[in-house]
This record gives structure tokens, sequence and C-alpha cells, in this order.
């Protein structure tokens, strides 16, 4: 099943846990990876930290003035393949 982080971070932003434990499950891998970029002393450290921030940025993420993917089109076309 597809997840739609967008309705998770709404839904984390209204309080609701599991949606914010979801979002923290989601990036796991990610965090797990990059723990390994330090000692091992420093892992569970760093991968406290980056929850952390993962859960502040969420929480404080400007949900209603995000930019769509028409912001990064040049002059709001896309072409495909070369002219």
């Amino acid at each position: 099943m597809e997840e739609d982080l967008y309705l998770l971070v709404s839904l984390a932003q209204k309080g609701d846990q599991r949606a914010l434990e979801r979002i923290l499950e989601i990036f796991s891998p990610l965090l797990n990876k990059q723990k390994n970029i330090v000692d091992l002393n420093d892992q569970d450290d760093l991968l406290q930290t980056l929850r952390e921030l993962i859960i502040e940025k969420t929480l404080n993420f400007d949900i209603e003035h995000s930019p769509d993917f028409s912001h990064f089109k040049p002059n709001g076309e896309i072409k495909y393949g070369k002219k």
C-alpha cells in the first residue's frame, strides 16, 4: 500500500502520533544508512538526533505553502526529449 507523505505530515501536525511514527518508519532505512558514517560509539546519538530533526521538521513544515511540481518547470512547461 502506497502511503501519502503529505497526508501523514498533515495528520502528524494535528497530533496523530501513529502518523508521526509511520513517518519515522519510512525514513528509518535512510537513517540507518547514515549512522554508518560515524564511529560505532556515536551511532545511537546520531540516530536520536536525526529522529528529533525529522520530528521537528515534520511538525513545523508549512504544508499549505509547499511548492508543487509546477514550481520547478521552466516557464510552466515540460519538454520531453531533444529538439
